[in-house]
């Protein structure tokens, strides 16, 4: 059995296409077979024909050649390149040439042969790079080295050029706040009892799991007559039996997380290719200063379950700068879209649900006017603003 590094295009309706890296470097060599297979990874997609290339594949001459030859109209590169932080490099401390000689390396790949790319084939280019530090479990081919659960750190640095080769978006250094709250799930009938499901609690353990390291946590406090409306804490006002207790939720969380680093939180500031946008996103005087914030819930009969505004604007403010890109996965009626637009950040909404993808379509002129034509939609029909003047 062999193992191949391998990028794979999936598409929409399912399919696959791959392609495997033919140029493993000499450490690679023990965990993944050469490809023998000709040429680089072209992948023809509704959007245009993509080439796609794994780390020290863009290197090769081969590589930018098969996409001249191929028409291509977008190229991703992913890659691992690291830093000389490894904490190995302390065992073996006459391998710090080596890490210096990789990080003259990662520079090289991680600006200028992306650069080379969108400039001298004319198309975007976006390169994507692991960040922050990763635990090591992989055989390499010196068995006397001490790194088989060693931490290893990656320089980060993913970004997208335009057809130009200037830089239209670079990923920050991995920090996200994410919002997470405990779920009431309400009885279908009387003889069924409700169920109320510790979210938070679920996914702190998964969050830790998949290399994020927790900073806070904050408590959303709603007024006491808030919670009413979920009908808890009803019978036990009536008939004040014992076990029949259920206090009235109104509480919900905010956890903070970031991807694990060795580097402090100032080296993101510091190191922020535009300490313009960082001086313009300072917070005024009125930031909240406990970890209770007190927000009034909000109501839209189009939505179960939006978040206020409010909350939606104090995270993407303490959590981002701006022209930083925001996500929200489960992105509802669009709360945190227009937080974000109102902020100055960018924004990725995904929703699943027709109706609430109807929602944003339909709030989504009223937010950003005739610029709501530079919003690109994936799988619904873009959004027409040719009746607004302005």
């Amino acid at each position: 059995m062999h193992f191949y590094n391998t990028m794979v295009m999936v598409g929409h309706d399912g399919s696959l296409q791959y392609y495997r890296k033919r140029n493993p470097t000499w450490s690679e060599s023990a965990v993944w077979r050469r490809s023998d297979e000709p040429g680089p990874g072209i992948f023809d997609t509704p959007f245009g024909r993509i080439g796609g290339v794994i780390c020290f594949d863009s290197f090769a001459r081969e590589t930018f050649e098969g996409f001249r030859r191929s028409g291509v109209e977008a190229v991703v590169i992913v890659a691992l390149w690291g830093a000389n932080r490894s904490r190995s490099f302390f065992w073996r401390p006459d391998l710090f040439l080596a890490g210096n000689a990789l990080m003259r390396w990662s520079k090289v790949a991680s600006e200028d042969v992306p650069l080379s790319y969108a400039r001298e084939l004319g198309v975007p280019t976006v390169f994507a790079n692991q960040s922050g530090t990763i635990r090591m479990a992989s055989p390499i081919p010196f068995p006397d080295w001490p790194v088989q659960n060693s931490h290893y750190d990656f320089i980060g640095g993913s970004h997208v050029l335009d057809a130009r080769g200037e830089v239209v978006a670079r990923a920050g250094s991995g920090e996200g706040g994410y919002f997470v709250s405990p779920v009431l799930i309400r009885r279908a009938n009387r003889s069924e009892a409700s169920r109320r499901i510790a979210v938070p609690f679920d996914m702190h353990r998964l969050f830790t799991e998949e290399g994020y390291e927790f900073i806070d946590d904050i408590i959303w406090e709603k007024p006491e007559g808030a919670g009413w409306a979920t009908g808890r804490g009803r019978r036990f006002a009536a008939d004040r039996n014992p076990l029949q207790y259920k206090p009235v939720p109104v509480t919900e969380y905010v956890l903070v997380y970031r991807k694990q680093t060795s580097r402090l939180i100032d080296w993101n500031i510091r190191a922020h290719p535009n300490q313009a946008l960082v001086e313009a996103s300072k917070i005024g005087d009125d930031y909240e200063h406990t970890n209770i914030w007190r927000i009034k819930p909000a109501y839209d009969e189009r939505h179960p379950a939006i978040f206020p505004l409010e909350l939606a604007e104090k995270v993407i403010s303490y959590y981002s700068f701006k022209d930083d890109v925001v996500l929200d996965p489960f992105a509802g009626a669009g709360t945190v879209g227009k937080a974000a637009i109102k902020l100055g950040r960018r924004f990725v909404l995904i929703e699943q649900n027709p109706q609430y993808v109807a929602v944003i379509r339909e709030e989504l002129p009223k937010w950003l006017g005739k610029e709501v034509e530079q919003v690109l939609t994936i799988n619904c029909l873009p959004i027409d603003a040719q009746h607004m003047l302005f």
